[in-house]
């Protein structure tokens, strides 16, 4: 085999190595790249759980707080109306018809 058929074989060679290589430095770039978004997914993931539970205690206190005036309510009309007061209650038609009872709920 002449010598310029080695050079040849060894220039291809060369060049399915630097191909090779090549893929492998775009294959590095686009892991890291999945890592980096990632990371950025899990953070948002964290933030987006934080103020997931910021809203869950907000709209907690909010339930106590109306649950807190509902009973205030209930124990100023008890205070106010005499014993077993009148609850009016709606029927489909739109009519109000009274009951008496002990407690508005």
């Amino acid at each position: 085999m002449p010598d310029h058929e080695h050079v040849r074989l060894i220039n291809e060679m060369i060049q399915r190595y630097s191909r090779q290589e090549d893929k492998l430095n775009l294959a590095v770039a686009q892991t890291d790249i999945v890592k980096s978004d990632l990371r950025d997914l899990k953070e948002k993931a964290k933030l987006l759980d934080e103020r997931m539970e910021s809203w869950e205690r907000l709209v907690s206190k909010r339930f106590d707080t109306v649950e807190t005036k509902i009973d205030r309510l209930y124990n100023l009309l008890n205070t106010r109306l005499p014993p077993n007061p009148a609850v009016a209650q709606g029927d489909s038609t739109g009519h109000v018809h009274f009951q008496h009872r002990e407690k508005l709920y």
